[in-house]
């Protein structure tokens, strides 16, 4: 399936190139030194990713309408939602569709006691379809698994196609070698994954090919798997148990991400040194009027990535 996969997000990647440049927002670095930094965390979209994530703006809406009406196209998927519903447009029908299954799952989760409950996309697919093939009368595929993680991924990156940013590579390998530790701790899912590996390999020319190359695993948290997003606490369990048998403190971790409530306000919850990224006005979040983020300040604010090495390097 892997191969298979790979090959597939890299012809989307072709067809869909994602954004080649990051447009700064009206916000000045603050290149505070954080000395006795161990570990860092990052957030992936929007702080490792240049991504569009004000999902209320009419672009954000658009293209993910555009994505739901591309993966119709490649997985054949309009005769099914026309006999469904013959007078809603295809890719509106469809839409609804998925978010209303992902409201399903969040209520299920939130009755067994989920704070801020997680779906992993490819099984919402794989739903969606199982419904669409029953209604036009299709067996269904053996290799569904992977029909739906190809649907989720064509969508997604439609919806929010990612490059990651410039000098973050370069950034992270300098501080590793300086023996300071990389993690993640990202609203993220296997398609994230599978967009990070593909956005390293072509920043390194094929030198780093495994997003575990560059950060540990055991200090690493996506929430499609661990079941709960941000701002919930659980999505730090494993990194903070394994930072405390490695010996590293909570105020030797610095949290890196680009939203002031989800990333910074939380970050300092747990105890964290927090660094708001301020890369881009599309992903930058400072929830202005926002209750979650009142009086709460970052560490340190960084512009480029090459800053953090005089943050914490």
């Amino acid at each position: 399936m892997e191969k298979e996969i790979i090959a597939f997000a890299k012809k989307t990647r072709k067809r869909f190139p994602p954004p080649k440049r990051a447009r700064k927002p009206a916000l000045k670095e603050k290149l505070t030194k954080l000395p006795g930094t161990k570990l860092i965390l990052v957030d992936l979209y929007g702080t490792v990713f240049v991504a569009n994530q004000h999902s209320k703006s009419k672009q954000f809406k658009r293209l993910r309408l555009k994505g739901f009406r591309e993966t119709i196209k490649e997985f054949g998927l309009k005769h099914c939602l026309k006999k469904l519903n013959s007078r809603k447009r295809p890719a509106i029908l469809l839409e609804e569709m998925f978010f209303t299954e992902i409201l399903k799952e969040h209520e299920r989760k939130r009755a067994k006691g989920a704070i801020s409950p997680e779906v992993r996309a490819e099984k919402i697919w794989e739903r969606l379809l199982k419904k669409l093939f029953k209604q036009c009368g299709k067996p269904l595929p053996k290799n569904l698994p992977l029909i739906a993680l190809k649907a989720s991924y064509l969508s997604s990156w439609i919806r929010e196609p990612c490059a990651i940013y410039k000098g973050f590579l370069k950034t992270v390998l300098q501080l590793k070698k300086k023996g300071i530790k990389a993690g993640i701790a990202s609203n993220s899912q296997l398609y994230s994954k599978i967009s990070l590996d593909l956005g390293l390999r072509e920043n390194s020319r094929g030198m780093v090919r495994k997003w575990q190359q560059l950060f540990e695993p055991g200090f690493s948290a996506f929430s499609f798997e661990i079941g709960e997003s941000k701002p919930s606490k659980k999505l730090f369990e494993k990194i903070l148990k394994n930072a405390k048998k490695q010996g590293i403190k909570r105020n030797e971790i610095a949290f890196i991400g680009n939203d002031l409530y989800k990333d910074i306000a939380v970050g300092k919850e747990q105890g964290f040194k927090t660094i708001l990224f301020a890369g881009d006005t599309k992903s930058l979040r400072l929830r202005k009027g926002d209750k979650g983020v009142k009086g709460t300040k970052p560490d340190a604010i960084i512009t480029e990535w090459r800053q953090l090495l005089e943050v914490v390097g």
